[in-house]
């Protein structure tokens, strides 16, 4: 539909603008003088009124015409591909002059480190590289023809390449090597060098450490500053050294600087989600600077090694920590199985989740449990800042929104995010009873042990077995009041939708 507007003089006679026509004989020859100002349109809510006051000297009269209009919706900005790499690093080299090569040792200085940075990446990126334009979309069917195309080029491409290494099979060494194929890549991971109980950390090590969490992860989606991770891998040796600094001096000051949090939005359906009407349909996606996510990455480390090594979670908490993986999980839940059924036992499972996740941690709660688990002041006041002053925008269908403050929530798109949730939720594990739980007489009689749980991300589950199936019911339905009861001691609101047993 195409909405118009018309006006113009058309000395039209109809009975719906010309009311006081006549019908008498004598007035046929003057029924040329009929309305002759008109405008159409056929948007909504448009209005036309008469000037009377803008006399224009004839018979006309100066029509006046109010369209609605939508409030402006900022431009998306479009991608930028850096293609002469000499030319962004002759920009990024020119620029460092600029910088102070001084440690920055309080907050202004640290935010005007950051803001330099990002400031000289966007315009080395604008100097050496032409911007993309949005490529258009593809239809359904066009999609599908394109993944049939591609599935029967992979097919007949991993076909060729076995018949030609079968072919080629002359040796008894050579059917060791293909074997080989079938082998998975080993994750082991060498420890750092120690010597005489000493672990050794250089500046040189603290600089390569502070380059791997920024350079050697996948290049992620760029977030505003359009900074990716291959560009800030050309140009480590000209800037290495201040981000090392910037890096080294936020968890001391206990700081994150406000050009790190800014973020995009970007809105992705969930997989089984049919009403996407519904906000919770969507998983919404947090874009950063790459740059800040170096920093956020490698103090995400730390804590995750230090809240494994110290004991600053619980054993069965499982989720963003390392050594710990959901197939444990699975491994402890299966043997408490076979264990109960060689007993002739009855066993229960019971789930809960916690309710919005990450955006349901508050600053002030989480600073004080990070305080009550032990850990140093800066990093409290690090999480706090990180938390504190949070801007983003929504990009939706082609649609961009204006920035909006964030007053709670750890942004999802973040590597700090998953071990901050999960020392939040830190309590709920070690949930015990309260007299307000009714408890029924067989129970009452013995003592009762804690249930056994286990958490994963935001996900809890509980284990009970007992000798008959009510004597169990009754303990599972026990430890969920146990639980909704402590969910305000622990300031983790549980949800009643994925409650299953």
């Amino acid at each position: 539909m195409v909405f118009s507007v018309t006006a113009g003089d058309f000395n039209a006679f109809h009975i719906t603008w010309q009311t006081a026509a006549t019908r008498d004989r004598g007035t046929d020859i003057a029924e040329w003088g009929n309305t002759i100002d008109l405008a159409f349109s056929n948007i909504q809510w448009a209005e036309t009124t008469v000037e009377n006051h803008l006399q224009t000297t004839s018979d006309h009269f100066i029509l006046s015409i109010t369209l609605p209009t939508r409030p402006k919706v900022p431009a998306i900005p479009t991608r930028k591909k850096v293609d002469d790499e000499e030319r962004f690093l002759e920009v990024i080299t020119e620029g460092t002059r600029a910088i102070s090569p001084s440690r920055p040792d309080d907050i202004p200085a640290l935010d005007k480190r950051s803001e330099g940075l990002t400031s000289l990446l966007q315009t080395a990126i604008d100097a050496s590289c032409k911007t993309m334009t949005a490529r258009r979309a593809f239809t359904r069917k066009e999609i599908r023809a394109a993944t049939a195309r591609l599935r029967k080029i992979t097919r007949k491409t991993k076909r060729d390449f076995r018949r030609k290494q079968i072919n080629g099979l002359w040796r008894l060494e050579d059917i060791f090597r293909i074997t080989r194929w079938t082998k998975g890549s080993s994750q082991f991971c060498p420890p750092p060098p120690e010597f005489d109980n000493n672990v050794y950390e250089t500046q040189l090590q603290k600089a390569e450490e502070a380059g791997d969490a920024t350079t050697s992860t996948g290049n992620t989606s760029s977030g505003a500053d359009n900074s990716k991770v291959g560009l800030l891998k050309n140009a480590w040796p000209v800037v290495g050294e201040l981000i090392r600094q910037l890096y080294e001096q936020c968890p001391k000051i206990g700081y994150h600087p406000k050009c790190f949090k800014h973020a995009e939005v970007v809105m992705i359906p969930k997989l089984g989600k049919r009403n996407l009407s519904s906000p919770r349909s969507w998983r919404p996606i947090s874009l950063l600077s790459c740059l800040g996510k170096g920093r956020e990455r490698l103090i995400a480390r730390r804590m995750t090694y230090a809240s494994v090594t110290r004991g600053v979670v619980h054993p069965r908490q499982i989720g963003a920590l390392p050594k710990r993986s959901a197939v444990g999980l699975v491994a402890s839940l299966t043997k408490a199985i076979e264990q109960t059924v060689v007993a002739g036992k009855v066993i229960m499972v019971s789930t809960a989740d916690v309710q919005v996740a990450f955006n349901a941690v508050m600053r002030n709660r989480l600073t004080l449990r990070l305080r009550q688990q032990g850990w140093p002041d800066p990093v409290s006041r690090w999480a706090a800042s990180f938390m504190t002053d949070r801007y983003a925008r929504i990009r939706l269908q082609g649609t961009l929104t204006e920035d909006a403050r964030l007053n709670c929530g750890l942004p999802q798109g973040s590597s700090a995010s998953p071990i901050l949730f999960l020392l939040h939720t830190q309590p709920v594990p070690y949930i015990r009873s309260t007299d307000e739980v009714t408890i029924t007489q067989s129970i009452k009689a013995k003592f009762v042990a804690p249930a056994q749980r286990f958490s994963y991300a935001d996900d809890t589950a509980m284990i009970r077995t007992g000798n008959s199936l009510e004597e169990t019911a009754a303990l599972v339905t026990m430890d969920l009041e146990n639980l909704f009861n402590g969910e305000q001691r622990t300031a983790s609101p549980l949800t009643t939708q994925k409650l299953k047993n």
